[in-house]
Formats: C-alpha cells, structure tokens, sequence
C-alpha cells in the first residue's frame, strides 16, 4: 500500500471522510477533513493486490489495506464507489464487486455507521 504516513496526519479539526474506488488490482482511496471554508486533503494512496495471486489472497490484502487506512483516519463517514461495468464484460463487475466487499467489511469492522456508496 503507498500513501501518507501516520506522521503527517494532522489532529482533528472537523468530520472526516474516506472515499474508496474499489478494483480488484488497484483500490484508490482519498481522506478528507471538513474545514471552515474548504475540506482539507488529509492524504491518498492506492491499495495493490499482484494478479499472480489467488482470489483469495488478494481480497485479503484489500481489506487488510482498508482497514489499515480506516484505522489511520478515523472517518466519520465511508464512501465507497458503486459497482458498474459494460454489458459486453460483466466479469468486470464481478470482480469489483469481490473488492467492494472487501472494502465494506473492513469498514464495518472498524463500526463505521456511516456508509455510503457513489454512482458514477
């Protein structure tokens, strides 16, 4: 997993959110603290799973991933992409589907109450 670092993650001065764009080989995921004027970025970074690995293995490595970064921010609120794909290639959405659940998980795991999933 590559992104920021606990050290650079400053004390808490609003509601803070994580936002998730699930993919079985890359998850991108985004942190953001309200501000008075603006939200502030508090850090991104990618989860990566290896396509030599099994399903299994990989949707471990995505949850242990999300928990990691749902640990280090603390959200209030969850975000988590919607599952979509084109009619011609539904294994696509089969596969995010696998990764969005591992994303779900982690997230209720850590009793995040407030999940909420985005349309593209």
């Amino acid at each position: 997993m590559r992104g920021t670092t606990d050290a650079s993650i400053p004390g808490r001065s609003g509601p803070r959110a994580v936002g998730f764009d699930p993919g079985l080989a890359d998850t991108g995921y985004a942190a953001l603290e309200g501000g008075r004027r603006v939200p502030s970025v508090l850090g991104t970074g990618v989860i990566r799973t290896s396509p030599r690995d099994p399903l299994e293995v990989r949707l471990e490595a995505l949850f242990d991933g999300a928990r990691d970064v749902i640990e280090r921010f603390t959200p209030d609120v969850l975000i988590i992409e919607d599952i979509f794909s084109a009619p011609s290639i539904p294994r696509t959405a089969i596969l995010m589907g696998h990764a969005r659940a591992a994303v779900c998980l982690a997230g209720r795991r850590h009793l995040c109450a407030n999940t909420i999933g985005l349309g593209v």
